[in-house]
Formats: C-alpha cells, structure tokens, sequence
C-alpha cells in the first residue's frame, strides 16, 4: 500500500483515541511556528479529538509548558497527549525538553506520545533520555516507522505503528479549486534534515509566510509568555492560533493545486498533495523519514 486507504485511517484513528474516552485530555506542543508539516500533524489531531468526542481541557505550546507546567495540573487534565511529529530525539531540543519536563512533572498521570519519528544523533543523549522516562511508568508512543517503533520499546515505553494524523484533516479544509496552470514545483526543505540542496527554483514553507503571518505569530508567542500564568488566556491564544492556522491550510491547498506535478523532500508536502490528489514524487531527508513511513505503510 502507497497510501493510507479508508478502513486503515478509521482503525489507525480508533487505535489513538482509544485510551481518551471519557477522559480530559491535555494536548501539549502545539506548533505555533512555521513548519506547516507540523500544523497539518496538529490540525489533524484535532479534527481526529472532534470526530471521536474526545475531550480537549488544554492546549499549550512547548514553551508555554516550560515556562508553567503547571497548566497542565490547572487544566483538570486526565490524560497528557503530546504532538505527533519528527522531532522525537536530540534534533530539536525545545520540544524534547517539553516532553521530559512533563514526563518529570506529571508522573501520575498517563503520557501519550501522538505518532512519532524518532531520531538521535548522539547515543549519550538517547541513554540519558531513557534513563529520564525510565521514571514514568505510563507511557504509550505511537511510531511512524519500524526504526522508531525499536527505539520508543527499548525506551521502555508500550508502543505500536501508527499513521501520521495528518491524514486525519477534515477534507472540508484541503480547498482544490484550481485547475492546474503550472507544470511543476521543487519543494525542498532548507533546514537540518535536508539531503538535497535547495535552490532558486526550489521553495520551503517559508515561502508561504509573510509580514503579517510573521506579525502574529511574534504576538502569539510574546503573549504567550506574559501570560504563561493564566490558564484561560494561555488556551485562548492556542484557539485563535488554531483559527489562523485553518485558514492557512486552505490557502497553501490552493496554491498547491496550481501544479501539475511537485517534488519534494517533506513528508507533509506528500500526504497533503496525496490528499488533494496532486501528482508528487517524493524524495528523502537526511535520516530516510519518507521511506520508512511509506515502508511502515505497506506493513501495517
């Protein structure tokens, strides 16, 4: 199988929310900046929480977690999820360093890591994040990939194979209204992942950002700290970002659409050209991310 089918998003999805119902669910690490594969990832957590009535009582970016963890506890939270995604491991520290945190802080309460790529580039730094996890003793990891899936049980946690919950968006947001006039784009990624070198003729998701998208996100993160405190308005700024960001999608689906043909080294530009039905020729990152999921796919 090349691509996620009907019946395998729908037991992908009731495998995740399966522990979640009935309970308040925290979900942590929402991505307020502009990495759009990892708002696709948090948009479809969403859209997978709304359509299995599942309880949502916090939302909270990583460092609003570090600077208040406590938001958590203020929240009522039963259960902490925390973003799916490829920063698993020593490659983006700010986010690693959310997760330990709450694996620290809450050890009574159950952790659950939305599917996941993981990743060390140093064994010292995996050896001492297990010994950290060690700690907590409910602790389930979903993988995107058989490599990840290893690392996550010898970290002691229970895990499984997953689908990445980008293919859970609500199809009502990936808007094709255009007939394709351009004959193809290079979207190749320019950051610490990359295998390909980017060029004129290429562009990253940085290409969709502007002045003004640039203006709000500053104040939603500068806000976000001076009010770190205040668990009201720490999840009223997660909503008006989640606004901006449905927006978003619907903009970069339509510009997307545009092409007749797209290569691309992200995984998120495949799933969402996949998803609009945009002819795409993937390429890989740095560690294999891309075909490892697609070899996760045809095993599962």
């Amino acid at each position: 199988m090349s691509f996620v089918n009907v019946s395998q998003e729908e037991a992908a999805g009731k495998e995740l929310v399966k522990s979640l119902k009935n309970k308040k669910v925290c979900y942590i690490d929402v991505p307020t900046y502009f990495n759009f594969g990892d708002i696709l990832i948090y948009l479809g957590s969403l859209d997978l929480f709304n359509k299995n009535n599942v309880e949502v009582v916090g939302l909270f970016s990583a460092p609003q977690i570090i600077a208040n963890p406590d938001l958590i506890k203020k929240s009522g939270a039963e259960v902490i999820v925390c973003q799916g995604g490829g920063n698993f491991g020593d490659l983006y520290p700010l986010h690693q360093a959310a997760r330990k945190l709450v694996a620290e802080v809450y050890q009574d309460l159950p952790i659950i890591f939305f599917p996941q790529s993981c990743h060390y580039e140093s064994k010292n730094n995996l050896e001492r994040d297990k010994r950290l996890f060690s700690n907590h003793s409910n602790i389930t990891a979903f993988a995107r990939d058989e490599s990840s899936l290893a690392l996550f049980r010898d970290m002691g946690f229970t895990a499984n194979l997953s689908i990445d919950t980008a293919h859970f968006i609500d199809k009502k947001w990936l808007i094709n209204l255009c007939q394709p006039t351009m004959p193809h784009l290079n979207f190749f990624r320019d950051d610490k992942e990359k295998m390909i070198k980017s060029g004129e003729s290429s562009l990253d998701w940085d290409f969709f950002f502007k002045q003004q998208d640039i203006f709000l996100k500053r104040l939603i993160n500068q806000s976000s700290k001076w009010f770190c405190y205040s668990r009201w308005a720490s999840s009223f700024l997660m909503k008006i970002w989640t606004y901006y960001c449905r927006r978003k999608l619907v903009s970069i689906s339509k510009v997307l659409t545009q092409y007749q043909h797209i290569e691309t080294d992200r995984l998120h530009v495949w799933i969402i050209c996949k998803l609009l039905k945009v002819s795409v020729k993937n390429f890989d990152n740095k560690y294999g991310k891309i075909n490892k999921y697609k070899k996760m796919l045809k095993n599962i």
